[in-house]
């Protein structure tokens, strides 16, 4: 059976091996965008800071085709102007901006903006990202209506397909709401033994996996479902793996990669990341 990101790549002709950097002060939407990229193969960049990403995008020695900007990262309306520029004066003529910016406030920026920059409303549609890589092989994409392109609806569903691992009720509502944000109404799961069960009834592109719970705590599933994705006992791509953890300590983000998981982030959940949550 073909996956949803098998699907993807037969209907979108993306350039391979793009490279991507991202800015975002929201660790949940960028891992969300990483795993969508990642489905045609392209390498991202995470950067939380506009110094961090300026320094990436200036004196690294990858060319970045997209540069993606979080203007919901930036504060008050009147800074992100200021912060656009900076950014595109920094970056290498082959590379594109693309701009994620909230649904309001946003006339006085797109008004100057390159003709060649890309504009989403947050949370950015799946098809609209898929046409932005495949606008970069020099494919013909459909262009959406300027007020389609600008004042986007937040979108009801998405074709990524998430699992979340966590037995903390509290923990998973708020989870829920703040990804509802991205269209995306996760599939649940209270311990390790109900994600691999899920995992072997379904193909999953990204899991949220808390690092402790009853019964098969996330460390365990993480190196079960690395060891049956090489057994060849789940079908579709690697699926990507990040940790929900109370832990901060500096050797919590070794213990996770050794575990089979791709990175983590830390619980409670910031309010960086939850302030764009309606009440």
């Amino acid at each position: 059976n073909m996956t949803v990101g098998d699907l993807l790549k037969t209907k979108y002709k993306v350039p391979p091996a793009l490279k991507i950097a991202m800015m975002s002060t929201n660790e949940c939407q960028m891992r969300v965008l990483e795993a969508f990229f990642k489905i045609f193969g392209a390498t991202c960049w995470l950067t939380t800071s506009i110094d961090a990403l300026i320094e990436l995008i200036t004196n690294g020695t990858d060319v970045h085709e997209v540069v993606v900007v979080d203007l919901g990262s930036v504060g008050v309306a009147e800074e992100a102007l200021p912060f656009v520029n900076k950014v595109k004066d920094k970056m290498k003529p082959a590379s594109r901006m693309c701009v994620l910016m909230p649904m309001s406030g946003k006339s006085a920026v797109v008004s100057v903006l390159p003709s060649t920059t890309y504009v989403f409303a947050k949370p950015p549609k799946s098809h609209q990202l898929s046409d932005m890589l495949t606008s970069l092989s020099g494919m013909p994409v459909a262009t959406p209506k300027k007020k389609e392109l600008l004042v986007d609806r937040v979108p009801e569903v998405t074709h990524l397909r998430l699992l979340v691992a966590e037995d903390n009720k509290t923990n998973q509502t708020l989870i829920k709401r703040q990804l509802k944000q991205f269209g995306i109404e996760p599939t649940v799961c209270d311990n390790g033994n109900m994600v691999i069960e899920a995992l072997r009834e379904s193909h999953y592109d990204l899991i949220l996996m808390d690092c402790h719970m009853p019964e098969l705590d996330g460390y365990g599933a993480s190196t079960l479902i690395r060891e049956m994705e090489k057994d060849r006992k789940l079908t579709g791509n690697r699926i990507a793996i990040v940790a929900l953890t109370a832990d901060a300590l500096p050797h919590t983000r070794g213990t996770c990669l050794a575990a089979g998981m791709d990175d983590y982030v830390t619980k409670p959940l910031r309010k960086a990341v939850l302030k764009e949550v309606p009440d």
